[in-house]
Protein backbone atom coordinates (compact mmCIF):
# COMPACT_ATOMS: atom_id res chain seq x y z
CA UNK A 1 0.00 0.00 0.00
CA UNK A 2 1.39 3.30 -1.12
CA UNK A 3 1.54 5.92 1.55
CA UNK A 4 0.84 10.01 1.32
CA UNK A 5 1.74 12.32 3.78
CA UNK A 6 -0.39 15.92 3.44
CA UNK A 7 1.36 18.73 4.40
CA UNK A 8 -1.31 21.58 4.68
CA UNK A 9 -2.21 23.81 7.12
CA UNK A 10 -6.05 23.86 6.41
CA UNK A 11 -7.52 21.07 8.34
CA UNK A 12 -10.61 20.65 5.91
CA UNK A 13 -8.25 20.69 2.86
CA UNK A 14 -6.55 18.26 5.15
CA UNK A 15 -8.95 15.80 5.98
CA UNK A 16 -10.70 15.84 2.95
CA UNK A 17 -7.80 14.78 1.04
CA UNK A 18 -7.51 12.20 3.60
CA UNK A 19 -10.36 10.85 2.80
CA UNK A 20 -10.77 10.53 -0.28
CA UNK A 21 -7.21 9.13 -0.12
CA UNK A 22 -7.83 6.42 1.87
CA UNK A 23 -11.17 5.56 -0.38
CA UNK A 24 -8.66 5.19 -2.96
CA UNK A 25 -6.16 2.88 -0.99
CA UNK A 26 -3.83 4.72 0.07
CA UNK A 27 -2.41 4.90 3.74
CA UNK A 28 -2.34 8.55 4.25
CA UNK A 29 -1.07 10.94 7.44
CA UNK A 30 -2.26 14.33 7.15
CA UNK A 31 0.02 17.31 8.86
CA UNK A 32 -0.62 20.71 9.58
CA UNK A 33 2.50 22.35 10.24
CA UNK A 34 6.31 21.97 8.95
CA UNK A 35 6.76 20.48 12.89
CA UNK A 36 3.96 17.96 12.32
CA UNK A 37 5.34 16.41 9.20
CA UNK A 38 8.68 16.54 10.39
CA UNK A 39 7.65 14.16 13.45
CA UNK A 40 5.55 11.89 10.51
CA UNK A 41 8.99 12.22 8.51
CA UNK A 42 10.84 10.79 11.39
CA UNK A 43 8.73 8.06 11.95
CA UNK A 44 7.65 6.64 9.11
CA UNK A 45 8.35 6.17 5.31
CA UNK A 46 6.18 7.88 2.56
CA UNK A 47 6.14 7.31 -1.01
CA UNK A 48 4.68 10.96 -1.51
CA UNK A 49 4.23 13.94 -0.15
CA UNK A 50 1.32 16.26 -1.41
CA UNK A 51 2.46 20.23 -0.32
CA UNK A 52 0.80 23.29 0.41
CA UNK A 53 2.81 26.26 -0.21
CA UNK A 54 1.18 28.77 2.13
CA UNK A 55 1.50 27.43 5.24
CA UNK A 56 2.59 29.75 8.63
CA UNK A 57 5.08 29.76 10.51
CA UNK A 58 7.50 27.48 8.09
CA UNK A 59 6.11 27.81 4.70
CA UNK A 60 6.49 25.10 1.19
CA UNK A 61 9.03 26.34 -0.14
CA UNK A 62 11.41 25.84 3.07
CA UNK A 63 9.14 22.26 3.72
CA UNK A 64 10.19 21.01 0.56
CA UNK A 65 14.31 22.06 0.94
CA UNK A 66 13.67 19.45 4.02
CA UNK A 67 11.98 17.14 2.16
CA UNK A 68 14.33 17.22 -0.35
CA UNK A 69 17.65 16.64 1.85
CA UNK A 70 15.52 14.33 3.97
CA UNK A 71 14.85 11.93 1.15
CA UNK A 72 16.15 13.60 -2.66
CA UNK A 73 14.10 10.94 -4.46
CA UNK A 74 11.09 11.55 -2.36
CA UNK A 75 8.28 11.98 -4.96
CA UNK A 76 6.34 15.54 -3.94
CA UNK A 77 2.86 16.94 -5.56
CA UNK A 78 2.75 20.74 -5.12
CA UNK A 79 -1.44 21.31 -4.37
CA UNK A 80 -1.67 25.35 -3.94
CA UNK A 81 -4.30 27.84 -4.79
CA UNK A 82 -1.79 29.55 -6.74
CA UNK A 83 -1.19 29.16 -10.55
CA UNK A 84 0.77 25.83 -12.06
CA UNK A 85 3.51 28.66 -13.15
CA UNK A 86 3.60 30.36 -10.38
CA UNK A 87 4.03 26.86 -8.15
CA UNK A 88 6.93 25.80 -10.60
CA UNK A 89 8.74 29.32 -9.82
CA UNK A 90 8.39 28.96 -6.01
CA UNK A 91 9.10 25.31 -5.83
CA UNK A 92 11.59 23.97 -8.95
CA UNK A 93 11.84 20.64 -9.21
CA UNK A 94 8.76 19.11 -7.75
CA UNK A 95 7.22 16.03 -9.67
CA UNK A 96 3.99 17.65 -10.51
CA UNK A 97 2.06 20.68 -9.64
CA UNK A 98 -1.68 21.06 -8.69
CA UNK A 99 -3.81 24.30 -8.83
CA UNK A 100 -6.60 23.15 -6.07
CA UNK A 101 -9.06 25.25 -8.55
CA UNK A 102 -8.42 22.30 -10.54
CA UNK A 103 -10.12 19.56 -8.61
CA UNK A 104 -9.88 16.56 -6.71
CA UNK A 105 -10.05 14.30 -10.12
CA UNK A 106 -7.20 15.94 -11.55
CA UNK A 107 -4.73 15.93 -8.05
CA UNK A 108 -6.26 12.22 -8.29
CA UNK A 109 -4.95 11.62 -11.50
CA UNK A 110 -1.72 13.16 -10.57
CA UNK A 111 -1.06 10.93 -8.00
CA UNK A 112 -1.85 7.88 -9.47
CA UNK A 113 0.63 9.11 -12.58
CA UNK A 114 3.47 10.25 -10.02
CA UNK A 115 3.30 6.91 -7.93
CA UNK A 116 2.84 4.63 -11.26
CA UNK A 117 6.52 5.98 -12.41
CA UNK A 118 9.26 3.60 -12.17
CA UNK A 119 11.71 4.13 -8.81
CA UNK A 120 15.28 3.54 -10.24
CA UNK A 121 16.59 5.02 -7.10
CA UNK A 122 14.85 4.39 -4.20
CA UNK A 123 16.57 4.67 -0.80
CA UNK A 124 15.94 2.84 2.73
CA UNK A 125 13.94 4.94 5.13
CA UNK A 126 15.55 3.66 7.88
CA UNK A 127 18.96 5.86 8.21
CA UNK A 128 16.56 9.06 7.08
CA UNK A 129 14.84 9.25 9.99
CA UNK A 130 17.72 10.21 12.54
CA UNK A 131 18.48 13.38 10.36
CA UNK A 132 15.51 14.54 9.13
CA UNK A 133 14.78 16.95 12.43
CA UNK A 134 18.41 17.89 11.89
CA UNK A 135 17.92 18.92 8.13
CA UNK A 136 14.78 20.93 9.29
CA UNK A 137 16.50 23.23 12.31
CA UNK A 138 19.32 24.02 9.69
CA UNK A 139 16.59 24.87 6.88
CA UNK A 140 14.29 27.09 9.56
CA UNK A 141 17.91 29.20 10.14
CA UNK A 142 18.71 27.47 13.78
CA UNK A 143 14.88 27.08 14.84
CA UNK A 144 13.99 23.60 15.96
CA UNK A 145 11.06 22.22 13.73
CA UNK A 146 10.20 19.23 15.70
CA UNK A 147 9.55 18.49 19.24
CA UNK A 148 10.80 15.82 21.32
CA UNK A 149 9.00 12.71 21.96
CA UNK A 150 7.88 14.19 25.74
CA UNK A 151 6.21 17.50 23.64
CA UNK A 152 8.88 19.52 24.90
CA UNK A 153 10.43 21.41 22.41
CA UNK A 154 14.42 20.34 21.66
CA UNK A 155 17.14 22.57 22.26
CA UNK A 156 18.84 24.15 18.75
CA UNK A 157 22.11 25.65 18.20
CA UNK A 158 20.01 29.41 18.28
CA UNK A 159 18.81 28.46 22.04
CA UNK A 160 22.66 28.85 23.30
CA UNK A 161 22.42 32.38 21.80
CA UNK A 162 19.44 34.03 23.27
Amino acid sequence: MKRILIIDDEQRIGQSYSMLLSEEGYEVRHASSAEEATENMIRECFDLVLLDINMPEVDGRVMYEVVREYDQHMKVIVSSVHTIEDQIQSILGACAYHNKAEGIDILLEKIREVLDEKDTKKDSCGGRRAKAADIAEKRNGGERICRSRGGKRRRSIGDAEK
